[in-house]
């Protein structure tokens, strides 16, 4: 069923059931936070590949939660969460604000850059600037 691909589509086609965040990010991003906190270089050291394909096919459907006892490698959980994002077509941070974004991270008022960066937030797709806030809160 092409409609509950995971990865390596837009995250729009992962909106279900009014979620502002896809599964597999909340989930990854649940179990990291409650778990591998202490671990150093979580992002840095790779996780092992065949586990991480194996785990990748859990996340067939988008609906549907994958077992938390599968979630069991820090390591591995981690390569996911940044796989999922370079098999996106588009970037979280779509193309079209690259240049805002540059642009508003080279003021010198914070002030009115925290504005500008909310101005910049609020034109982009929900989902997107949904995902950001997920990750920013968890990095």
């Amino acid at each position: 069923n092409k409609g509950s691909k995971v990865f390596g589509v837009p995250l729009s086609d992962l909106q279900k059931d009014g979620r502002e965040i896809p599964l597999v990010i909340m989930q990854c991003v649940t179990y990291l936070r409650n778990n591998c906190l202490q671990i150093e270089g979580i992002f840095r050291v790779p996780g092992n590949k065949d586990r991480m394909e194996k785990l990748k096919s859990e996340f067939k459907n988008s609906n549907e939660f994958v077992d938390s006892s599968k979630l069991c490698h820090a390591h591995t959980v981690a390569s996911l969460l940044k796989h999922f994002f370079q098999e996106l077509p588009d970037p979280i941070f779509p193309s079209e604000f690259y240049q805002l974004f540059l642009n508003v991270h080279a003021q010198e008022d914070e002030a009115g850059k925290a504005k500008m960066y909310k101005a910049m937030f609020d034109r982009m797709p929900p989902m997107n600037t949904s995902v950001i806030k997920c990750i920013f809160f968890f990095l």
